[in-house]
């Protein structure tokens, strides 16, 4: 008899993730996805199942709700450094390879630095603010997907 192992996502991580919809405030078809992040993500490779945790909800999220666009915010998550998170910059880009997706990033003070340095190289002098696609303010990440959303 073969013995089976249950498995449970929220095994993986303590990370603590919440979704909300928005809806275009320019009118357009469909919705934003707002995918909430919090907790600590470990460090260096032990975030590794933090990072695929994030992603697989992020995904079932798109999956069960198919937005037109993404909001991800970190605003709450503790993240010093591990390469996996860049990861979930990507939630939803597999879904929609025949489109542009639009997506956002929202950082918060205990992520901006390592973020900004994953992003850009660690030893770049740019601002985070240089990153197209990041945000420190909720509200401009909205705006900026909102904005991308094709109108009627």
């Amino acid at each position: 008899m073969i013995e089976l192992e249950d498995l449970q996502l929220d095994s993986l991580s303590d990370i603590d993730v919440s979704f909300f919809r928005a809806r275009s405030r320019r009118g357009a078809p469909g919705s934003i996805l707002i995918a909430r992040y919090a907790g600590n993500y470990r460090f260096a490779s032990a975030g590794n199942r933090d990072a695929r945790f994030m992603y697989a909800y992020g995904e079932a999220a798109i999956a069960a709700w198919s937005p037109s666009a993404v909001v991800i915010d970190l605003q709450n998550l503790h993240y010093k450094w591990g390469d996996m998170l860049e990861r979930v910059f990507d939630v939803g880009a597999r879904s929609y390879v025949d489109s542009k997706f639009p997506r956002a990033l929202v950082v918060g003070p205990h992520c901006e630095e390592p973020i900004r340095t994953l992003v850009l190289g660690e030893y770049s002098k740019k601002s985070i603010s240089s990153i197209e696609w990041i945000f420190r303010d909720f509200e401009k990440a909205l705006d900026y997907v909102d904005a991308l959303l094709p109108t009627l």
